[in-house]
């Protein structure tokens, strides 16, 4: 699942906005305080009523690509 450019919300931080860089272990965050890094570890991501697990998105994009 591709989450650059997208609107998320962090469960566990009550945090919401649009992220805009990714690495291996970290979401950065667009939020009206700033960007926030986000590890995706031990957090879960809510975009459009769907949920990801972070524990599922450690990796690099390109890594975790299953066609």
């Amino acid at each position: 699942m591709q989450l650059l450019g997208r609107r998320v919300k962090v469960m566990s931080m009550g945090i919401q906005g649009t992220v805009v860089y990714e690495t291996k272990n970290l979401l950065y965050i667009s939020t009206s305080k700033g960007i926030r890094k986000v590890p995706k570890k031990g957090n879960t991501f809510i975009n459009d009523k769907k949920k990801y697990l972070g524990d599922k998105l450690v990796g690099r994009p390109w890594e975790r690509y299953d066609p």
